[in-house]
C-alpha cells in the first residue's frame, strides 16, 4: 500500500492528465471496463453521493467475418474497436465515489470538455464524410471519425479524441511505472 500510495502521489504530480485513468484501478475496475467508461455511467457527478455504474467495457471485434443480425444499414464491416454493452462476468456492478476519486472526476471532466471543443469541430465534418461515404455504397476507403461514432462519450479519450486502446494503456501504465523508478 505504501508503494502504491507513493506511485499514485508522483502520477497524480507528473502525469495529471492520465492520472485520474489510473487512479480508477484502485475501485477495481478492469482496464476494459475503465476504458469503456462512458460519463452515462456516473451519476451524480455534482452531488454528495455520486456513483459509477460498471455495465460495460471497451473490446475488439475478433473477426471481420459479417455478421447480418447485428449490423444496422449504416454499420461497417466489423472490425474494430466498440462498446460491448456487458462486463466480463456479465454482471453489473455500482460503486459510490468518496474524496479523492469524485474530485479527480471533476477535475477530469473539466479537461475532457476543454478537449472535446477541439475536437468537435473537425469530428462534425468527419461525420458528414462518413455519412455521404455510407450513401454512396461504401465506395473507396471509409472516412476515419475521430472519436469514433457511438464513443463520442468515452470518458478516458486522448486530448484529440482518439481512443486509448488496451495495448495504449498497458504501455502507458508499463512507461509510468518505468518514469516514476
Amino acid at each position: 500500500i505504501k508503494d502504491v500510495k507513493k506511485f499514485m502521489r508522483w502520477m497524480k504530480k507528473n502525469a495529471h492528465v492520465d492520472y485520474c485513468r489510473f487512479l480508477l484501478q484502485l475501485l477495481g475496475l478492469r482496464r476494459a471496463e475503465r476504458l469503456g467508461l462512458t460519463w452515462d455511467n456516473i451519476h451524480g457527478l455534482d452531488t454528495s453521493s455520486p456513483t459509477i455504474v460498471i455495465s460495460q467495457q471497451l473490446a475488439r471485434y475478433e473477426s471481420t467475418e459479417y455478421d447480418y443480425s447485428l449490423r444496422s444499414k449504416d454499420s461497417r464491416d466489423l472490425t474494430g474497436w466498440y462498446i460491448k454493452k456487458w462486463t466480463k462476468t456479465k454482471k453489473i456492478r455500482k460503486i459510490p465515489l468518496q474524496g479523492g476519486f469524485v474530485k479527480e472526476l471533476r477535475a477530469h471532466k473539466k479537461i475532457w470538455e476543454a478537449n472535446k471543443k477541439n475536437w468537435e469541430p473537425v469530428r462534425q465534418k468527419q461525420i458528414k464524410a462518413h455519412k455521404e461515404w455510407v450513401a454512396n455504397k461504401r465506395k473507396g476507403d471509409e472516412p476515419i471519425v475521430v472519436p469514433p461514432i457511438g464513443m463520442e462519450n468515452l470518458v478516458f479519450l486522448k486530448p484529440d479524441g482518439n481512443l486509448i486502446t488496451l495495448n495504449r494503456d498497458n504501455e502507458d501504465w508499463r512507461m509510468y511505472l518505468d518514469l516514476a523508478g
